[in-house]
């Protein structure tokens, strides 16, 4: 199957509420939205739904920006949630962008 050019994503900024983006379906752009390079965490049991955050955010002192409870970690810096296709990144569906947008809306205040 072909690789998507461009991709649905739903970005979360610190101290911002979810944001919904399209993006190049390349490294250079998703490095782009999180400010560096790029790290792969799983959102619990979805299988399909993928968060993608700063490496190294909190070694470089990002601003906090959620805490992961079943990763019991915070993410520091900007990161996002796209969707996964085998080994490929594709487009949310309208469906998991709604689902992406409320899955961390509540802005917790990590100190």
């Amino acid at each position: 199957m072909k690789k998507d050019a461009q991709i649905r994503i739903v970005v979360y900024a610190p101290g911002q509420p979810p944001e919904a983006r399209t993006i190049d379906n390349k490294l250079s752009s998703m490095q782009e939205v999180v400010g560096g390079k790029i790290e792969l965490f799983p959102l619990g049991e979805d299988e399909v739904l993928e968060g993608i955050c700063n490496d190294e955010g909190l070694l470089e002192g990002l601003e906090f920006n959620r805490y992961i409870p079943y990763l019991q970690t915070i993410i520091a810096g900007t990161f996002y949630i796209t969707a996964s296709r085998g080994a490929e990144f594709r487009s949310l569906t309208p469906a998991e962008e709604a689902r992406a947008m409320q899955l961390f809306a509540r802005q917790e205040v990590i100190r």
